[in-house]
């Protein structure tokens, strides 16, 4: 789409949401130093969209360390997270149809174990 990223000008765009944003284990926060093995970000949907979802994505890639994510509240009221890929779980329920998933408690905290992934999707 032609109008994936913010453009250069910032400025004018006051109080917009970026449709990518970054975090590490906390929401908002980031962590580029190399010891960092935690990465986050998420994807936001178009508000001009007609039922388009954001997501938020978990990454550790750390060896041996399970990491402890936490992600934002999703946008919208009435809106919440459904985990719809957890590479750490057995199949089936590694990859999930958003039907076949459950609401997450809004102040859910995923543990991720090394080199996991979890994909949250939102839904309201």
């Amino acid at each position: 789409r032609n109008d994936f990223f913010l453009p250069v000008d910032q400025n004018a765009l006051q109080g917009v949401l970026p449709d990518i944003s970054w975090h590490h284990l906390d929401p908002h926060q980031e962590n580029w130093s190399p010891e960092s093995h935690g990465l986050a970000f998420l994807l936001r949907a178009p508000k001009h969209s007609d039922g388009g979802s954001d997501f938020f994505v978990m990454l550790n890639g750390d060896r041996r360390q399970t990491l402890q994510f936490e992600p934002p509240a999703p946008s919208g009221k009435g809106t919440y997270w459904h985990r719809i890929i957890d590479t750490a779980a057995d199949s089936p329920r590694d990859f999930m149809s958003i039907e076949e998933t459950l609401q997450q408690p809004e102040s859910a905290r995923f543990d991720l174990p090394p080199f996991a992934c979890i994909v949250l999707q939102s839904v309201s």
